[in-house]
């Protein structure tokens, strides 16, 4: 299994290699998978997705993720369920008032309201920040479609993709455009439009085709004009990323965040197709876990610094390798199936000592990694069977009330549904 511990240092390298040796840069570079918006140390990011459900599928975890990396971020979703690009386009001409804006910048989701009302125009919420990033999304059975990305059809138009990203750039002249490649459908769903591709891998190899074309394929354009108003950032926030230039093939649309081919890695895993909670969505806690794993890679952070999940569907920490591995391969490779790890992760053993004073029995383990709990299972003298009593994964000890004779006790690491408990570990204590 591939490892990417840092792929933006890799990205520095081959930039630092071409400006040596002054070769030129292609006219139309292949599809970058890493934000131009790079992360600064002290600085907050702003990032702004503009999507459906499956935005907030994404997004769920960048926060919590990035704050383990050292860095900053602001997160704000502006959704519509169901919605299409060409929703989005024509809500954009039409100044439409249909959006729901949702904001994390404190660790926590939060609806926002404007002028006490809980529905947005998009403007307003381009307006609210100096938005460093902002991140495009189609519907969910749409990202294979070719002619679902153009006005009737028809590819001779420009694409909603296109019109939108530099509709983006006009109103936030500063942030760099993204477009979050979303995931296919579990296997056997019967979502609208899933019956089109004829299967899970033939919808994932679609996307990466359609996204491909769309992105590298417009024709050259001249860089949009400026606002008219220079004052319309006057009284926000500085900018908490540093924006380099990177082609965008003339769609306006910079870097693809893989968030669907890491699900895809993540299923060749022992994951299997596990990772939806119904026909489309992906679960609330793994599922979109490694979608906000991928993002946050595609963002510029460092992933491998990541050691904790706070997951509303609590899982196992012995699943990040894995995670991390389907998301940075994701991200170096975002057109493109890497086969991850398919054997389970298996917890350690514990290891426990006993102590007795008087009456009073205490049993002691260090923490296994990985464990979601522990059971501890304990037998005194005249017991036909054990009292077993289950004690969190941050605990490292249980105390009894022993009695005369041979007490006899067990633990066990428990993991997650995926993972077994460990093996237990047995003591005898014998009290005078």
């Amino acid at each position: 299994m591939k490892r990417h511990s840092s792929i933006r240092t890799f990205a520095v390298l081959l930039l630092v290699f071409v400006m040596t040796f002054s070769v030129p840069l292609p006219a139309r570079a292949g599809v970058s998978a890493l934000s131009p918006a790079e992360p600064v140390s002290g600085r907050t990011l702003k990032v702004l997705f503009i999507g459906n459900s499956f935005s907030v599928d994404t997004t769920r975890y960048i926060r919590d993720i990035v704050g383990q990396t050292g860095y900053k971020i602001s997160i704000g979703d502006a959704w519509i369920g169901g919605a299409r690009l060409g929703d989005h386009a024509a809500n954009a001409k039409s100044n439409a008032k249909k959006y729901t804006y949702l904001e994390n910048t404190k660790g926590s989701w939060v609806t926002r309201r404007y002028n006490g009302s809980m529905t947005w125009r998009l403007s307003w919420i381009l307006s609210r920040k100096k938005w460093d990033v902002i991140i495009l999304q189609s519907y969910s059975t749409d990202i294979g479609k070719p002619s679902s990305f153009y006005p009737d059809g028809d590819s001779s138009k420009t694409s909603h993709l296109e019109y939108l990203a530099k509709w983006c750039k006009k109103k936030c002249p500063g942030a760099a455009i993204g477009y979050n490649m979303t995931w296919a459908c579990p296997s056997g769903s019967n979502a609208d439009g899933y019956a089109y591709y004829g299967g899970q891998m033939k919808m994932m190899k679609a996307a990466w085709k359609t996204t491909k074309t769309l992105l590298e394929e417009a024709e050259e354009e001249e860089e949009p004009a400026p606002p008219e108003s220079e004052e319309l950032f006057e009284d926000l926030e500085d900018s908490g990323g540093v924006v380099k230039t990177r082609p965008d093939g003339g769609t306006g649309v910079e870097f693809v965040i893989p968030t669907g081919t890491a699900i895809q890695n993540a299923r060749s895993s022992y994951f299997g197709d596990s990772l939806n909670r119904d026909n489309k969505h992906l679960t609330y806690g793994l599922g979109r876990f490694i979608a906000s794993m991928t993002a946050a890679a595609s963002l510029g952070y460092p992933i491998e610094k990541v050691s904790e999940m706070k997951l509303s569907d609590p899982a196992s920490t012995l699943h990040l390798p894995v995670i991390q591995a389907s998301a940075g391969d994701a991200v170096a490779e975002p057109f493109a199936l890497t086969q991850e790890a398919e054997e389970v992760p298996i917890l350690g053993n514990v290891e426990i000592s006993v102590t007795s004073q008087k009456r009073r029995i205490t049993v002691k383990w260090d923490k296994v990694d990985g464990a979601m709990s522990y059971r501890v299972r304990y037998k005194l003298p005249g017991m036909k069977s054990y009292k077993a009593v289950n004690v969190g994964a941050g605990t490292t000890s249980f105390t009894f009330n022993g009695k005369k004779g041979t007490n006899r006790v067990r633990v066990y690491a428990r993991g997650d549904d995926r993972i077994k408990r460990s093996e237990t570990a047995y003591e005898k204590i014998k009290l005078p």
